[in-house]
């Protein structure tokens, strides 16, 4: 998934972001932190290029956030698991 944001208070539903990028997705982590996603890809070259198309419309910060078994980790962990660097 492509992370788009991190904020620790939900955004309004008009937020630029939701007009930006489509199918976002929120969930509040254990650190109080509500994180926002779009996209579900099954490997990092897919979700790269979603990431790219995202910056392309301004949210510079935008960056890949992989999950495996349900866990969060880092792309580079998840490549490390994958075999695939």
């Amino acid at each position: 998934t492509v992370q788009v944001g991190a904020y620790i208070n939900m955004l309004p539903e008009d937020a630029e972001i939701f007009a930006l990028v489509k199918n976002v997705e929120s969930k509040k982590y254990p650190d109080g932190i509500i994180r926002y996603t779009s996209g579900e890809f099954t490997t990092i070259s897919a979700g790269e290029s979603y990431r790219a198309q995202v910056r392309e419309k301004g949210i510079h910060d935008a960056y890949v956030q992989s999950f495996f078994n349900g866990e969060r980790l880092s792309i580079y962990r998840l490549a490390e698991i994958l075999g695939n660097k």
